[in-house]
């Protein structure tokens, strides 16, 4: 194998997380042989003195890696610019990266998939993303494929493909509605990217993923994709920036291995369509969610019974979440205004004690 991809790690304030991330990393078979650069962002609130100093405290005691390299902001830069930055200085120097956010637990065939991916890949201009995260799709894919969506749950890419990242959303806004396929820019409308952009150009959200996939987008670029995932977001708990509670993205068991060959330069039409449709499928689901009080109450409507049942099975499994909110029941049933079927009735109470015991 050629010299090793070095792998980007950004963290800020969530020691549990933090922790799961490095000892899951720390078990790849190429940890040892891998160069670590872990970007912490500065402190934003007098609230996050006590965790940042954890997650500190927790960076002091990392070994198992060829070289670690550790960079504290001295002002809180924010999630977007603490990634665009750390990705630029690390492939202005190595020309390749690996990047992790602090909630993306790794298999420990994970370095060596990304590994084996960029550089098989590396002379091939087109080829600009290679994700490892894959949703639970049940269709049965082949080994790697390409599908033009940019997961940054665990991805890497070369410095080649990361000159065309802009940071401009209107700019990437006017680009794409000249191109005239905002429908396949919108991952055929299970993913509103166009809404991610618009909120970036009005000042509500700022993020860096949106402006990444549209640089692949825009280019023509292609994504590799294994078909397993080969790591798990931990942080779909409300505890992070742009994330919520999302257990259908969750998996049972993470891929070992996926053996990387070359395949031809053209997206799978078949797997487009598979994970499309999956992910259609959640948006429903997704809505179920609407939003968090300040007294970390949540308001549930518009679902069926069938529904918590899924919530329930993807909870239950799921032993990284640390969701412990207070359900509002009389809220719920009362925005719901219909009568609960008693199969649903049974199916929310179980719900309600779940969220609130944490098991």
């Amino acid at each position: 194998m050629e010299i090793l991809a070095p792998i980007a790690l950004f963290v800020y304030n969530r020691p549990e997380h933090t922790l799961k991330t490095i000892n899951a990393l720390k078990a790849n078979h190429l940890a040892k042989e891998s160069v670590l650069y872990i970007f912490a962002d500065g402190l934003k609130d007098e609230n996050e003195i006590e965790n940042i100093q954890k997650v500190h405290s927790i960076l002091a005691t990392i070994t198992g890696f060829k070289e670690i390299h550790i960079k504290k902001s001295n002002q809180n830069k924010g999630l977007a610019q603490s990634i665009i930055n750390g990705v630029t200085e690390v492939v202005s120097i190595n020309k390749k990266i690996i990047v992790l956010e602090d909630d993306i637990e790794t298999s420990p065939g994970f370095l060596t998939y990304m590994n084996n991916a960029l550089s098989l890949y590396e002379k091939d201009k087109q080829v600009m993303h290679v994700a490892a995260y894959l949703p639970p799709v049940k269709k049965k894919l082949p080994q790697t494929f390409f599908f033009n969506q940019a997961s940054c749950w665990g991805w890497g890419t070369w410095d080649r493909a990361w000159a065309f990242f802009k940071n401009d959303a209107l700019e990437i806004k006017k680009r794409i509605v000249l191109k005239e396929q905002i429908y396949k820019f919108n991952v055929d409308d299970a993913i509103d990217y166009s809404k991610q952009l618009q909120e970036n150009i009005d000042g509500v959200i700022n993020t860096w993923a949106v402006k990444w996939q549209a640089a692949v987008f825009l280019n023509n670029g292609l994504c590799l994709h294994p078909n397993k995932s080969l790591v798990q977001n931990i942080g779909m708990d409300w505890s992070g920036t742009h994330t919520g509670f999302m257990p259908y993205y969750y998996h049972k068991l993470l891929a070992s291995e996926i053996i990387v060959q070359r395949i031809e330069l053209k997206e799978s039409v078949y797997a487009r369509n598979a994970i499309v449709n999956f992910l259609k499928k959640q948006l429903k689901l997704h809505q179920v969610l609407l939003t968090k009080n300040e007294d970390n109450s949540f308001i549930y409507y518009n679902f069926s019974w069938k529904d918590v049942l899924a919530i329930i099975k993807c909870k239950t499994q799921n032993k990284a979440f640390y969701f412990k909110p207070i359900i509002d029941l009389n809220k719920m049933l009362l925005l719901n205004n219909v009568k609960l079927e008693k199969q649903r009735e049974a199916a929310v109470r179980t719900l309600t004690s779940i969220l609130k015991n944490g098991h």
